[in-house]
């Protein structure tokens, strides 16, 4: 399977920053055909504990993975500081409001631990163009527009990155590394797969990916 930059962004930073570590992983279940992401991190980090939570239900008794179980991330079954690194990808988008969220990844986080977020840019080059600068648009206040903005029908809220690193240091999360990935057309790549691994990293479009790749630490 072919990882877009985003995810393996993720598959690198986990496997050097998070060696011999407790990890939760929230939301592992994920929308996709299989957890391939939380268990491809399992696979490459075999020397730290991988623990998942998920309020999907169906989903967690489907994939019986070991150390996996239902939860809501607004209210974590575990003890203050009972981890090192708490990865958050592909949920804040389909959370509102996320502030209780924040408040339970600071609890469970041990003092410098860290919590890694991806989440949709709301400054991406594609959605600035299509959904706001597009002029086949009639309005820009008509529901349509806006949700389709918000990048899927379950998508509640979107993120740029600057706010987001402000609530998270809000919340006692203070920004270690920023970026953004994917670059590619949205359904383009199906028919020039090689797009879908377009990663710009050059200013202004290394802020103008379609995701927000985070780390924040805990004070």
């Amino acid at each position: 399977m072919k990882r877009s930059p985003r995810v393996v962004w993720v598959e690198q930073q986990v496997h050097e920053r998070y060696r011999e570590a407790r990890i939760l992983d929230v939301g592992f279940v994920g929308s996709y055909d299989e957890p391939f992401l939380h268990n491809a991190i399992r696979a490459q980090n075999p020397s730290s504990r991988v623990v998942g939570v998920d309020i999907d239900i169906t989903g967690v008794v489907k994939w019986r993975i070991p150390d996996t179980l239902v939860a809501d991330a607004a209210a974590l079954p575990f003890a203050d500081g009972s981890f090192d690194a708490v990865l958050c990808l592909e949920v804040l988008e389909h959370v509102y409001p996320v502030e209780q969220l924040l408040q339970e990844f600071h609890r469970v986080l041990r003092v410098n631990g860290e919590v890694m977020i991806t989440t949709p840019n709301a400054w991406s080059w594609w959605n600035v163009a299509r959904h706001w600068l597009g002029g086949r648009l009639a309005s820009k206040t008509q529901r349509h527009v806006y949700r389709s903005y918000l990048g899927a029908p379950d998508h509640v809220r979107f993120f740029e990155p600057l706010s987001l690193m402000n609530m998270l240091d809000d919340f006692g999360l203070q920004p270690q590394l920023v970026c953004t990935k994917n670059h590619a057309i949205p359904f383009l790549h199906r028919f020039f797969p090689s797009l879908g691994r377009l990663d710009l990293q050059f200013w202004p479009m290394n802020r103008m990916g379609g995701y927000i790749c985070l780390i924040a630490r805990k004070r």
